[in-house]
């Protein structure tokens, strides 16, 4: 059950791999902070769906203000406080079913200081205080599903609510769970401890362990001002990737999906759309923009994802699916 639900929420999430690099012309992702260093970060998320006359579509929608807060510094690490400031609210009758489970889980964590550990280079190690989001997030199963049945009546002929409430119930059953609630955390600081040589660069195959895709991947690194006084100056990392499943593979996935949290009716639609699938190769392109402060802080991020398909019979692809994911710093006291 939790594979699927790491399937479900982290299937375009391409980029798992470690630079190592000696060569001079290198940059190195570290932290330098200081206690009471603060930034203030705006991070917004964007889905769209592409149809078969290229028409797009924006289904999902939503954002948070947030800042961070040093507040301890030691030689082996720092303790940042993250604590959020605003977040949008979806209209009551929108049926953006992400919105929504954002909306409610953001509604809990206010007024809650969120205590994440960092290495001495900057690398998130723990949520400290993750059972105080569990705990406030406990009657998330239940209140969940309900909306998405109420949200989408539709839905209850081929979703098993229970398979549902048991899969939501995973999402606060522990830290590693309850972080995935703050992607921003994880895309702010993945890269620190990691040296990444100056130029293009591919990435080896084997960094890349998404079961079922082949893929590929370049990596540029450079300077942005090359004046360390400079206080908005820094360096940027740029990732380029795509990964590629077969037609069977997709097949595969959406029967075993089905037979998770569907009903009968939505297992049996399941194997005869899959036996049915007119796609060939499903392939996920992805480009990630890391910027920073010469101290270290994260001053931009910017995730696009791309699944694109190629129906069978054809040489092209064509998009289906966008999604947008971009952190950018509003204050900084650093």
């Amino acid at each position: 059950m939790k594979k699927v639900f790491f399937t479900l929420f982290a299937l375009l999430s391409l980029t798992t791999y470690a630079q190592e690099a000696t060569a001079d012309s290198t940059v190195d992702v570290v932290a330098y902070f200081a206690k009471n260093d603060s930034v203030k970060y705006t991070y917004v998320h964007n889905e769209f769906r592409v149809n078969e006359k290229n028409d797009t579509v924006n289904t999902v929608h939503y954002w948070r203000d947030f800042q961070l807060v040093v507040t301890d510094s030691t030689k082996n690490g720092y303790t940042v406080e993250y604590t959020l400031l605003d977040f949008n609210k979806p209209d009551s009758s929108s049926v953006d079913f992400k919105a929504q489970l954002q909306d409610f889980i953001f509604e809990k964590l206010k007024g809650l200081k969120l205590n994440f550990k960092l290495n001495e280079f900057g690398e998130v190690q723990k949520l400290e205080n993750w059972k105080d989001v569990a705990q406030r997030c406990k009657d998330l199963p239940q209140t969940v599903s309900s909306m998405l049945f109420e949200k989408h009546p539709e839905v209850a002929k081929l979703l098993n609510k229970k398979a549902i409430e048991s899969l939501l119930k995973t999402a606060v059953s522990d830290e590693e769970s309850v972080r995935g609630f703050l992607p921003e955390m994880e895309s702010l600081f993945k890269h620190h401890g990691s040296s990444f040589s100056f130029g293009k660069r591919q990435v080896p195959r084997d960094a890349e362990k998404m079961e079922g895709f082949s893929s590929e991947a370049t990596v540029t690194a450079d300077t942005i001002a090359a004046d360390e006084d400079d206080e908005f100056g820094g360096y940027f990392v740029l990732y380029e990737g795509t990964a590629t499943m077969p037609g069977e593979g997709l097949a595969s996935l959406i029967t075993d999906i089905a037979s998770t949290v569907g009903t009968e009716k939505l297992s049996d639609q399941a194997d005869k759309a899959s036996n049915q699938l007119d796609i060939k190769n499903m392939r996920l392109s992805e480009q990630n923009y890391f910027e920073y402060f010469w101290k270290g802080w994260p001053k931009e991020v910017e995730i696009d994802k791309d699944v694109l398909i190629q129906p069978k019979g054809q040489k092209q692809y064509r998009p289906a699916k966008l999604v947008q994911e971009k952190i950018t710093w509003a204050e900084a006291n650093i």
